[in-house]
């Protein structure tokens, strides 16, 4: 496949990949550093877990599989990117029924400053999110820093 184009290969952190070609034309397209994405943890960006700390520094983990006591940040801890950069994590589960979004941990990678612009559009997100969810109110339970759960506004 190389040889006949269909992949090519690249180097990144210091180590080589295959991609696809139209998959490199993707990366001169301008992407809104000001939107925040909520991935899912079997999104193809955080799937290979080694991969993702080489090239993000981002340390990720599906804690589901681990016991109770052992999680840092949740039960189902969705990732979230920010600014070009993944910023956060978020556990949350809805209620259906109640119509409710529990939050019950969101927690702001440490080299996060710009918290307020980061909440602004966070707050966007979620709303699109609590659409999907059928969800009308939310309610977060526990944020780190501790500080950033009265900034968050749904």
């Amino acid at each position: 496949m190389l040889t006949s184009g269909e992949l090519t290969g690249i180097r990144a952190g210091g180590v080589g990949h295959l991609a696809l070609p139209a998959s490199l034309e993707l990366l001169s397209q301008t992407l809104s550093r000001s939107k925040v994405k909520l991935l899912s943890p079997f999104d193809n960006l955080v799937i290979q877990r080694k991969r993702l700390q080489t090239l993000f520094d981002f340390d990720f983990q599906i804690e589901c599989y681990l016991p109770a006591a052992k999680r840092r940040y949740g039960y189902f801890a969705l990732p979230v990117i920010w600014n070009g950069r993944l910023a956060a994590r978020m556990d949350c589960k809805a209620a259906r029924k109640e119509s409710l979004l529990h939050v019950n941990h969101l927690a702001l990678e440490p080299w996060l400053k710009k918290t307020d612009a980061f909440l602004k559009a966070l707050e966007k997100e979620m709303k699109s999110f609590m659409r999907f969810n059928n969800c009308e109110r939310i309610h977060v339970h526990r944020t780190a820093p501790a500080s950033v759960k009265s900034g968050l506004r749904v």
